[in-house]
């Protein structure tokens, strides 16, 4: 596989789900309120890899919060990462 598609997953995921200033973050629990909780990740392997993302949230609000996180990661593929969030 390509180590620079690799790095570059990391560093994306990184942006989308690590911490309090972390796109989703600050989308879907400071903007929006749907959210407790919520983290996106990856683990890559030599020829596989599991890219995931989890959110705490109520039974009424998973729909919602489902929808952000896909809107969230159609924007990131779309528009890319900015210089900034690195």
């Amino acid at each position: 596989h390509d180590r620079q598609q690799t790095y570059a997953l990391d560093v994306a995921m990184r942006v989308l789900g690590d911490g309090k200033s972390a796109r989703l973050y600050q989308t879907l629990r400071e903007k929006q309120g749907l959210v407790r909780s919520v983290s996106a990740g990856n683990m890559t392997q030599k020829h596989s890899g599991l890219l995931y993302t989890m959110f705490e949230t109520t039974p009424e609000q998973v729909k919602l919060a489902l929808n952000g996180v896909i809107e969230q990661l159609n924007r990131a593929k779309a528009e890319g990462i900015t210089a900034e969030e690195i």
